[in-house]
């Protein structure tokens, strides 16, 4: 669970800033030390990320291995120059420059590196052989992209806890170094023959030794000495140089020191050994992780982008079926409820029609038989009346009727004949008979046909 924590926060912290990423290596026989550092803006403190003895096959997919390290198997000869007052270092460089070269060497067999401050010109003199024997040890795994001298990275670290001068002592199996530090750079630089056994039973006289060549070193100044490398348990002094621990420094162990040191330099340091080549390319590869990582968070931005932008086109057609279907749903419900009301209205129209019909037809009926008794004379009278009906053909009317006189009968059949109901009127027969009260009387009998109702409305 840690491993897949510490994954994710440096894999957090290539995406956000790539470029503030800064690799610090410790080489010590077959022992590397790695330190991963995100440098701040303005006066923050540098956060420490991860620090490492075996570099694990993650980080490589992680961040492009391009380290600071520096050549602590190199015994340099470094020297420390007053320049004058008010003197160009530039100008002072160019002619002492053969002057900082040892006896025994020449121009074509080391490599001269100066740093100005504090009014002193600092300068560093290596043989190629050592510089490129620390080249060899990074390949493979890292790619140097800035090579620094011995304890220069601890010098500057140091100082900034002390805020004084001080001496380095570097004790392993192989030997001793010892290293004048004189406001953040190293001074005087040697090496010597006491390994931390000689030192730790005072081998020879080792102790002595030592605090003799301190003292050379420093001028006849007492300073404090920093012990780093293998612990000196058996004293506490060297003659009058009084031993203590590695300052603290942001929780890093002591050990990480050296590596945590040269992560925090700047690749724009002077006393750079890099050959040119090699810093250009590891400043290439370094640049091209860089951009390749700026356009995949692009690139990942605008299908985050992209991604929320059709999820919410998405949602909003989602959204818009949604009331569309309700809509629709509601109209549907609206279409139906119509359409029961039309066929409810249909029905009942049909039931009106047939009921207008037949109150058509009743009304006409009684329309003609008030119509009939107007066209009756004087003198005659209805015996018999019959209504024959023939569906939707119409009705039959027969009529058997009196009258006293026969001239009253030829009135009445003209009467019926200016009937507009009455067609096709005939006089069945005709004949004379005996009245209740004997007297004679002309009875008859006469068959009209009433036409149907036409369409629309009734006739008046």
């Amino acid at each position: 669970m840690n491993a897949v924590v510490t994954i994710g926060r440096l894999l957090w912290n290539c995406l956000r800033n790539p470029d503030s990423l800064s690799i610090g290596v410790s080489i010590d026989a077959d022992q590397k030390r790695l330190v991963l550092v995100k440098k701040q803006q303005s006066d923050k403190k540098p956060e420490l990320l991860y620090y490492t003895e075996s570099v694990p096959w993650w980080l490589h997919l992680i961040i492009p291995m391009v380290v600071t390290t520096e050549c602590n198997t190199a015994r340099p000869y470094i020297t420390s120059n007053v320049c004058a007052s008010g003197e160009d270092p530039d100008a002072w460089i160019a002619a002492n420059e053969e002057t900082c070269i040892p006896s025994g060497f020449n121009s074509a067999d080391v490599l001269v590196e100066h740093c100005f401050a504090n009014n002193n010109v600092y300068s560093v003199c290596m043989t190629n052989s050592d510089r490129d024997a620390a080249i060899a040890r990074c390949k493979g795994v890292y790619m140097p992209l800035v090579l620094l001298p011995p304890f220069q990275v601890l010098a500057e670290l140091y100082f900034t806890k002390l805020k004084s001068d001080f001496i380095v002592l570097q004790c392993n199996a192989d030997g001793s170094a010892v290293a004048h530090v004189e406001k953040g750079h190293v001074k005087q630089f040697v090496t010597t023959w006491p390994d931390c056994d000689d030192i730790e039973h005072n081998t020879d006289g080792a102790q002595e030794y030592l605090a003799t060549v301190m003292t050379t070193c420093t001028g006849g100044k007492i300073l404090p000495v920093i012990v780093t490398g293998a612990e000196v348990t058996s004293c506490e002094k060297l003659g009058h140089f009084k031993l203590m621990h590695p300052p603290v420094i942001n929780n890093v162990p002591a050990a990480y020191h050296t590596a945590y040191a040269c992560a925090l330099h700047d690749d724009t340091s002077t006393m750079n050994l890099t050959p040119f080549d090699l810093f250009q390319k590891a400043k290439n590869h370094r640049q091209h992780y860089v951009k390749s990582v700026t356009w995949f968070r692009r690139i990942a931005l605008a299908t985050i982008i992209t991604a929320a932008a059709l999820g919410i086109v998405n949602a909003g057609i989602g959204i818009y079926q949604k009331t569309n279907n309700q809509d629709l749903e509601l109209l549907t419900q609206k279409t139906s409820a119509l359409t029961e009301q039309v066929k409810k209205r249909d029905l009942l129209l049909t039931q009106l029609e047939k009921t207008g019909v037949v109150a058509g037809r009743d009304s006409r009926l009684t329309l003609l038989l008030s119509d009939l008794q107007t066209k009756f004379p004087e003198g005659v009278w209805v015996d018999e009346l019959a209504i024959t009906e023939h569906g939707d053909n119409g009705w039959t009317v027969g009529i058997v009727a009196l009258s006293r006189s026969t001239g009253s009968i030829g009135v009445l059949m003209k009467n019926l004949t200016e009937t507009a109901m009455l067609s096709q009127l005939r006089m069945v027969y005709s004949e004379q008979i005996k009245g209740k009260k004997g007297e004679k009387l002309n009875k008859f009998r006469i068959e009209s046909f009433v036409r149907p109702l036409p369409p629309g409305p009734p006739l008046p």
